[in-house]
């Protein structure tokens, strides 16, 4: 599956990659599509850069910029540059995924995750 880095976003652009990825594991946001259900995905992903590096370690992923691959350490160092913390935060996002829990941003919580069991 390939990825294209756009500002601080990774967007999977091929529709039955973007269905994969949502249906094995609850991964990004369909574009436009607020509460969606795995069989109507019909749109692009967006993917923030904790969930696109974790897919890109797990070998899930290709992450380009301008049509060139990045390394798992090129998108670390840009998610470094655009998360405060990113290395701490990192660490919590990849227990819980390693785990099997599915994690969303939990900034209307007032705080960094919202971790579901399903």
């Amino acid at each position: 599956m390939k990825g294209e880095l756009i500002e601080n976003r990774i967007v999977v652009w091929n529709i039955s990659d973007s269905r994969s990825l949502f249906m094995n594991g609850y991964y990004g946001k369909p574009v436009g599509i607020t509460k969606p259900k795995p069989d109507e995905i019909n749109v692009p992903l967006i993917l923030d850069l904790i969930e696109g590096y974790y897919l890109l370690q797990k070998s899930k992923i290709k992450v380009y910029k301008s049509k060139k691959q990045l390394s798992e350490n090129d998108l670390l160092q840009i998610a470094r540059t655009e998360y405060h913390d990113f290395d701490k935060k990192y660490l919590v996002y990849k227990d819980f995924r390693d785990k099997g829990y599915i994690v969303n941003p939990g900034i209307k919580f007032g705080c960094d995750f919202a971790v579901y069991q399903k």
